[in-house]
């Protein structure tokens, strides 16, 4: 298979990034790696959850019919444009006065959230993130991931195809 231009560049720019990867001490097992894709990649598909329900609890509020769809179209629009702005825990604190969701599921998102930042801030976290080469505290880490996903089944809440457990 021949490549293009554009998929070379790509490849290019993707080794590159691996190389400084590689480099940096913290990232040194391959396992933290991973773990730090399956967090971010969690945490991203609860954040599209929390926002829908919030979606949701608005647009209920405001009355909004089953023959309104364009209307629920562009309010839904316009009120991710409100949502982009609010960080995970601020949503996530709107869901829990709201009660959108059960207690225990929303401190479950909280404790993924405390994973993301500690590899959204390796800087600041570093000396966390070097315990996750140990296969304890690595299994600590996926036992959050675990628990956040089972509750969720448990609960009904399969808005994305993520949160299927076989």
């Amino acid at each position: 298979m021949v490549m293009t231009d554009i998929e070379i560049k790509i490849n290019i720019i993707k080794r590159k990034i691996a190389d400084v990867e590689e480099a940096d001490f913290v990232y040194l097992n391959k396992g933290v790696q991973q773990l730090r894709h399956d967090v971010l990649y969690l945490h991203t598909s609860l954040e599209a959850t929390i926002d829908k329900k919030i979606i949701q609890y608005f647009l209920k509020s405001a009355g909004m019919s089953a023959q309104d769809i364009q209307k629920k179209v562009d309010f839904s629009h316009n009120f991710r444009m409100i949502l982009n702005e609010m960080d995970f825990s601020k949503k996530l604190k709107v869901v829990e006065v709201q009660k959108l969701l059960p207690k225990e599921i929303i401190s479950k998102f909280f404790k993924v959230n405390d994973l993301r930042v500690h590899f959204a801030h390796p800087t600041s976290y570093r000396s966390k993130l070097i315990l996750y080469q140990h296969p304890k505290k690595m299994l600590g880490a996926y036992e959050i991931l675990s628990d956040v996903l089972v509750a969720m089944e448990e609960a009904g809440i399969n808005d994305r195809p993520l949160t299927k457990i076989k």
